[in-house]
């Protein structure tokens, strides 16, 4: 009978040797599918780091290519409104050379009625007179278009300007 128990025993603690190996060796292979399952998430995650260094790099050019260009507008802005005041100025200016030029105009006019005989050299005074005041005339005519164009380019540059983040 002690025989017999023995024999149960061992016969019961080999089949749990045999199962514990059993489970053994399937916890060694979920130890080597997990240890290359985790393998294979550690090479994504590097990589997944890299592209997020890439990107990072990457918007930090953008921002300051983006930076360079705003700066870029507001300088060409600054030039045009300059440029817009110049001829502003220029326009003013060449208003009251026309009116300085009609002033004297009037003033050569009154000369020739008042003078009869310096009328012909009054005569050419006066030709003289509206050359210039044609060319002065010409001259407005042309300062006023800069100025409209320079107003043109300001507006352009306040649309970009807006445009832009």
């Amino acid at each position: 009978m002690i025989i017999s128990y023995i024999l149960t025993d061992s016969d019961t603690a080999a089949r749990n040797i045999t199962f514990s190996k059993e489970l053994v060796q399937k916890g060694v292979e979920i130890g080597h599918e997990t240890g290359e399952t985790l393998r294979i998430i550690n090479e994504s995650a590097v990589r997944s780091m890299d592209m997020t260094e890439q990107i990072k790099t990457a918007t930090a050019e953008q921002v300051q290519g983006v930076k360079l260009v705003t700066q870029s507008i507001e300088d060409v802005s600054a030039m045009a409104s300059q440029i817009y005041n110049a001829s502003k100025e220029q326009s003013e200016a060449t208003k009251n050379i026309l009116r300085s030029i009609e002033s004297i105009k009037s003033m050569a006019v009154n000369v020739v009625r008042a003078t009869e005989a310096q009328q012909r050299d009054g005569s050419e005074i006066e030709a003289s007179v509206d050359s210039h005041m044609k060319t002065s005339e010409e001259m407005f005519a042309t300062m006023e278009l800069r100025r409209k164009q320079s107003s043109a380019v300001v507006e352009e540059l306040e649309i970009m300007k807006g445009v832009s983040p």
